[in-house]
């Protein structure tokens, strides 16, 4: 995909094939899923003609859908029609905008005009797409930038340039994506004023990619030395994975690693740092809680999960049972047992173990990947003492 800013295509009857009807489905399915707040604040149409600079005796019927910032400023989002299929040729709004707070009878004045007009082209955005700019007079600048994306047909799209997805937020610019099909007929001097989405795109889906990650309360290094030689003693007779020593806090949750970093960085202020008390060995009836120490469900460590939960919104299927895995596997109930005993054999004190817990851990742990080589701690941070 190309794209260019508003001016090169905006006079012009887009090129490219009549939408599908799958491309149709997807479309609206997009516009059901996405808030487009921004788009949702337009509330006005006004309808005036403009004149070329280039040519005082030409004009062009503008049709300038309103987004009213406060009592004194005005955004405006400029196309050339009011059909559904109109062209987005223009924007005014890229500064911090000056002017009082709205009054409440402004308020009511907006709302009416949204509720009796139409605003056609306004209706057909149907996607939120954010990505990352770079200023041209200095590529160490960056500016996060919110596309309000129209298709036109199969190869076309027009985008309403937004600096954020808040409701406030402000008109910044105008681009066309068009297909690569397209991009190349265009002429060679044309082409030097369009660039590559690729990029754009890569990161974005970087950014925006999910993975699955868990909280884990880590014990202090003896007591992990102490839990890591009898996980040794039970892989080498019972085979299974690799993986460290750790109290699971917040078992596995879908998020993007900025999501997962900020709500993280908030549950670690929240947290205190509080003590663990193993109770006895036990077995579980899956993979990941095969073999694991038991521990006391005690207030401050039921407490601990509760805020943790609460900070990454992550709802539990029942109640917290609180466990240090000691082994990952498909055993069989008789190998289980063996295994059990066989730990008890390794470290025969281990079911009176107590330890304090003063740090927590953000893991990106895949589930799906029962070796567990691709989970990895993505950040620590140091609990505050009560």
């Amino acid at each position: 995909m190309a794209a260019t800013t508003a001016g090169s295509y905006g006079e012009q009857i887009p090129p490219g094939k009549a939408m599908t009807t799958e491309q149709h489905i997807l479309d609206k399915g997009a516009q059901m899923l996405q808030s487009l707040k921004p788009i949702k604040q337009m509330n006005q149409h006004v309808c005036t003609f403009a004149l070329y600079n280039h040519d005082m005796n030409r004009q062009i019927e503008t049709h300038h859908y309103v987004t009213r910032l406060n009592q004194d400023f005005l955004q405006c989002a400029v196309y050339d029609s009011d059909h559904s299929t109109s062209r987005l040729i223009g924007s005014h709004g890229e500064q911090i905008p000056p002017g009082k707070a709205m009054t409440t009878e402004q308020h009511i004045l907006d709302k009416g005009a949204q509720m009796l007009q139409s605003l056609k082209p306004i209706k057909q955005m149907n996607q939120h797409v954010c990505t990352f700019a770079l200023y041209n007079h200095d590529i160490n600048r960056q500016i996060e930038t919110h596309h309000y994306v129209t298709r036109l047909n199969q190869d076309f799209l027009q985008c309403a340039v937004y600096d954020s997805d808040h409701s406030t937020s402000r008109l910044i610019g105008v681009e066309y994506i068009v297909s690569d099909r397209i991009f190349e007929t265009l002429p060679k001097e044309e082409q030097k004023l369009w660039h590559s989405h690729a990029y754009e795109v890569q990161i974005s889906e970087a950014v925006l990619e999910k993975h699955v990650y868990s909280v884990w309360a880590l014990p202090r290094e003896d007591v992990r030395v102490r839990v890591k030689k009898l996980m040794e003693g039970l892989r080498s007779e019972f085979g299974g994975p690799q993986f460290e020593p750790h109290v699971t806090v917040i078992g596995a949750i879908r998020l993007t690693e900025a999501e997962a970093r900020d709500r993280f960085k908030k549950a670690c202020e929240t947290v205190k740092a509080y003590s663990a008390t193993v109770e006895k060995i036990d077995t579980g009836t899956f993979y990941y809680q095969c073999v694991y120490l038991l521990l006391n469900p005690t207030t401050e460590v039921v407490e601990a999960s509760a805020l943790c939960s609460s900070h990454f919104g992550y709802n539990r299927s029942g109640s917290y049972m609180p466990h240090l895995s000691l082994l990952y596997g498909d055993l069989t109930d008789e190998e289980k047992k063996k295994a059990q005993e066989k730990a008890y054999i390794l470290d025969e004190v281990i079911s009176s173990l107590s330890f304090p817990i003063s740090h927590l851990a953000l893991c990106k742990t895949d589930t799906e990947d029962k070796s567990c080589k691709s989970w990895e701690t993505v950040e620590e941070c140091s609990l505050h003492p009560k």
